[in-house]
């Protein structure tokens, strides 16, 4: 199997106010596990589609290429449940993650 994982740091409030340590190289550490890490920086490919909130979109195009799924349907379950407004963002977030190189 394959586990996906934003590189995105995000600081835990105990990191935050001192009383423990981010964890280091933990990409290895699952890997060492015998764990098929697919690490994506979901972050900066939802900037590059336009907003940051898309970072889920982009991780949901990550893991659509991984299921049985069709490209058709994800798209098309995109368009019928985001907004117009905000459709071509979304669309561009989750090429970036579907299209993510490993």
């Amino acid at each position: 199997g394959k586990l996906i994982i934003n590189t995105q740091k995000i600081d835990p409030m105990p990191v935050i106010v001192g009383n423990a340590k981010y964890p280091e190289q933990i990409i290895e550490k699952i890997n060492r596990l015998g764990v098929n890490v697919i690490p994506a920086d979901a972050l900066k490919l939802a900037l590059k589609a336009g907003n940051v909130k898309a970072v889920n979109v982009v991780l949901l195009g990550l893991l659509a290429k991984y299921t049985d799924i069709s490209k058709e349907s994800w798209i098309k379950a995109i368009k019928g449940t985001v907004p117009g407004k905000f459709l071509d963002i979304n669309m561009a977030a989750f090429d970036l993650g579907y299209n993510l190189e490993e």
